[in-house]
């Protein structure tokens, strides 16, 4: 359960893809974590625009707040994008939608559409009503609805909002339709957009294709480094391979010189095919803007007309010269020209030797205007200076004197969020279990909560508390916790509850597996309940089949009664959940504690939000299982011998700016601590140790532009960053700024750093700079 989690935090919907797409529903994991990319503005200085997570949506997670709020007299802008290609859309007059949200707003706040052409003067169709009705005060979401001709010449459609007033306004689920109510627009991946998900570094050129690729999974193709096919030139080419329908597979990007425009840049190279027969590949090139405004990115996008490569008629799968020239626009906006190749058809392409030419001379491409700063020498002065050294990661039972500071963050809060970056480090193992002995012995930590199932940790606490059980064994059941570092922590537990007077717990907070939670509640039954049994065994059934009937509900947006399937195992819930209980206080046994009657409702609590998991559109799952984890914290931290709680789990689950962290905020105000966790580089654990044969995969390096990068240029060993709170001066800045931060759960992607605030989503980090493989007790 807890891989499923992160699978669904990381990956879904936009860590694994290889284009942006427009996110025309504001996800916030959109476009790796730049849900806002492709958007624009034009802004009053008083008017805020962002993603809003806190407030329902309309569809999904996010929506976007136009916030004017705080301006004295009412205040004007626009936020819009741009749609390209439109063939969909020419010759149709086209219905856009979108839902508006209120609060306290005294103005309006239309939408408004261009189609456009490429011209100078390119406004071929428009609508843009300043004459429309005020917008009502306060609503709760309403679709609003504009409609447009879109000629035949056109070549964009621009599409966005225009406020003017005082107040709050949200914006979501823009869509494009014709008048019947077919999608005419799916808010799809934009070929050439690749670079804007690359680091400066990821996306250098590789134009002969000898470097390893840029980390960009695509199921749509495959694109992989070929040393045994004979090269054109050099050792490597590029093998290309359509899965899917004739996708434009990336090549690289070229950053764009001044003194380039108005210009026609020649692109040369070499194409082999597995067959000489059969459609071409055709060229495709993008002109790319982007800009940093704040802490946020905007890009924009041209897309120009696909070119034929025009290969000589040859025998047999021969490399083929072909040359194509790309005008470059006098826009002074784009920066970037990126270089791909249409698949037509599953038959293998090979690419090599790509050579670039302007006025008949190679073009040298300037340096990567997005090219991160180094670390200026202030700046890793005062980070040597503010990290507080690790005397050593494991918990030896010697000096906590290097923890003191630690101790300090830690105070009074109630509970502790332990972070980490990937689920298969040995170091942090190690770090935790050290922790974790300061924290009980010193700070009166009672409760460890876990990513795991519910009835495993249950089995556990018996352990700790008796002594009873194969300990090795019930480790087999943790999933990704099962290591020999586990394993000695548990061992010091129950060393130390045997002396204890309140006893150390752990718990799982995940909405677990059903039939665990089943067979508990089987074996805790009266006797001459046979109704009860018989009920359990239907639930047992139902909860099996329901991920078979793939639903994917969606309450926002599909209103109206759910699925019988749904409805019927929910109401077996509900009818064993009443009858369990009123038997438990009927019943005779004075022996029957209140404990136990209320870990029967949570482990009910549990099934309720796996039939929800179970149901769920993928786009609500994150936020669903941010909020159960979060109920499910807050149940095990107020149970009689709670106590203090030490909760471990992934950075994004702990981190104060979503989520779980921040419903923990919420609830408990500075009483959660969020400790975050940076890894320098290694290895890891790539699999849950339950579910295969052990394997390990590196971590590397972090580059220039990310957090752990200053770490490393710190030359820093373990330590500790406190971050709350840290002044804004010239040697901090760089603390201020959205930076890069690895995201990898079980398995390290091909892109493992994404952009972060890491000083709003933690109040300290630990950084190790070596990372090894946690090794699962067979």
């Amino acid at each position: 359960m807890r891989l499923f989690y992160l699978i669904t935090l990381l990956a879904f919907p936009a860590l694994a893809r290889a284009q942006a797409r427009l996110n025309l529903n504001f996800e916030p994991a959109a476009n790796r974590q730049q849900p806002l990319l492709l958007w624009h503005t034009r802004l009053a200085p008083d008017l805020l625009v962002r993603l809003d997570t806190l407030l329902p949506a309309a569809h999904g997670r996010g929506s976007l707040l136009l916030d004017a709020s705080r301006a004295e007299e009412p205040v004007g802008g626009a936020v819009y994008t741009l749609i390209t290609p439109i063939d969909s859309l020419r010759g149709q007059t086209v219905t856009i939608s979108a839902q508006l949200r209120t609060s306290d707003f005294q103005g309006k706040a239309f939408l408004y559409a261009y189609a456009q052409s490429g011209t100078a003067d390119g406004n071929l169709a428009g609508n843009d009503d300043f004459n429309t009705p005020p917008a009502p005060v306060t609503s709760n979401w309403q679709r609003v609805q504009i409609r447009l001709p879109v000629p035949a010449a056109a070549t964009q459609l621009l599409v966005g909002l225009r406020l003017l007033g005082q107040g709050r306004v949200w914006l979501d689920d823009v869509r494009v339709e014709s008048g019947s109510g077919q999608r005419l627009y799916a808010d799809a991946l934009l070929p050439g957009t690749e670079p804007l998900l690359l680091t400066a570094v990821a996306r250098k050129a590789n134009l002969d294709f000898e470097r390893p690729l840029p980390p960009l999974p695509d199921p749509r193709y495959r694109a992989t480094p070929d040393s045994v096919t004979p090269a054109q030139h050099g050792h490597r080419s590029l093998r290309l391979q359509a899965v899917a329908g004739t996708p434009t597979a990336y090549l690289g990007q070229v950053p764009l010189d001044s003194m380039m425009r108005g210009k026609t840049l020649v692109v040369q190279g070499y194409v082999r095919r597995s067959s000489a027969t059969g459609p071409a590949p055709g060229f495709v090139a993008t002109l790319l803007a982007e800009k940093t405004r704040g802490t946020t990115r905007q890009a924009a996008r041209t897309l120009l007309p696909e070119l034929p490569l025009n290969l000589p008629a040859a025998p047999g799968p021969d490399w083929l010269p072909f040359e194509v020239a790309l005008p470059i626009t006098h826009n002074v906006f784009f920066t970037h020209l990126t270089l791909g190749l249409r698949l037509p058809g599953p038959a293998p392409v090979w690419v090599d030797n790509l050579r670039l030419l302007v006025d008949g001379r190679p073009y040298v491409p300037p340096a990567d205007p997005t090219s991160a700063a180094l670390p200026t020498p202030a700046e890793l002065a005062w980070l040597k200076k503010a990290a507080r050294p690790l005397r050593t990661l494991l918990p030896d039972g010697g000096d906590f004197t290097d923890l003191a500071p630690f101790g300090s963050l830690v105070g009074t809060s109630q509970v502790i969020g332990l972070g980490e970056v990937g689920y298969g480090s040995r170091e942090t193992a190690q770090i935790r279990h050290r922790l974790l002995r300061y924290l009980i012995e010193t700070k009166g930590v009672r409760t460890l909560a876990l990513e795991t199932d519910l009835t495993a940790c249950l089995a556990l606490n018996n352990y700790l508390r008796t002594g009873q059980g194969n300990l090795p064994q019930l480790l087999q059941r943790l999933g990704s916790y099962n290591s020999a570092q586990t394993l000695a922590l548990m061992q010091w537990l129950r060393t130390y509850n045997e002396r204890a007077d309140t006893k150390v717990q752990v718990w799982d907070v995940l909405s677990g597996q059903p039939a665990e939670a089943i067979a508990w509640l089987r074996e805790r039954l009266p006797k001459r309940t046979g109704t009860l049994s018989s009920q359990l065994t239907l639930l047992e059934k139902q909860l099996r089949e329901l991920p078979a009937a793939e639903l994917r509900l969606n309450p926002f947006t599909q209103p109206g009664p759910p699925d019988a399937r749904l409805l019927a195992v929910r109401a077996t819930l509900r009818e064993l959940r009443a009858a369990l209980d009123e038997n438990s206080r009927l019943s005779a046994r004075s022996d029957l504690l209140l404990t136990e009657v209320a870990l029967q409702r949570q482990l009910f609590q549990v099934l309720e939000q796996y039939v929800t998991l179970q149901t769920l559109d993928p786009e609500l799952t994150p936020a669903y299982q941010a909020a159960a984890i979060a109920e499910n914290t807050y149940w095990v931290h107020s149970q009689p011998e709670g106590g203090r709680l030490v909760i471990l789990a992934h950075n994004n689950v702990l981190a104060t700016t979503g989520g779980t962290g921040q419903r923990l905020r919420a609830a408990y105000g500075p009483g959660y601590l969020a400790v975050g966790q940076l890894l320098g580089a290694g290895s890891l654990r790539t699999n849950d140790a339950a579910a295969g044969p052990f394997r390990s995969a590196p971590v590397a390096a972090p580059e220039p532009g990310s957090y752990e990068y200053y770490f490393r240029a710190a030359g820093l060993k373990p330590a500790l960053l406190p971050l709350r709170p840290v002044p804004l001066t010239p040697a901090t800045q760089w603390l201020y700024q959205n930076l890069l931060l690895r995201d990898v759960g079980h398995t390290p992607l091909p892109n493992s750093f994404l952009r972060h605030d890491l000083r709003r989503e933690f109040d300290a980090v630990l950084f190790l700079p070596v990372t090894t493989p946690l090794q699962p007790i067979p």
